[in-house]
């Protein structure tokens, strides 16, 4: 049985490594050791290139099979 405990771990688990990265960056940009430019082309590198190719690796490693259900599709058409 899964537990409130097993439930909350697994969350912050998720969680955790993003609100890491965001505070990291708020604190390098106060001590200055990021600017502007470097977040517009960061920003620009993750958006225009490694997001499209993390969407595209888990559609390709996705399992068609078990997603592509036909009388599933045909009741939603």
């Amino acid at each position: 049985m899964i537990t409130l405990l097993d439930t909350f771990l697994r969350t912050l688990e998720t969680t955790l490594p993003v609100f890491v990265m965001v505070f990291l960056g708020i604190g390098l940009r106060r001590i200055g050791w990021i600017d502007q430019p470097f977040i517009n082309t960061a920003s620009a590198l993750v958006f225009k290139a490694t997001l499209p190719t993390l969407v595209f690796l888990s559609i390709i490693r996705a399992d068609l099979d078990a997603t592509l259900n036909p009388p599933l599709l045909g009741f939603y058409l």
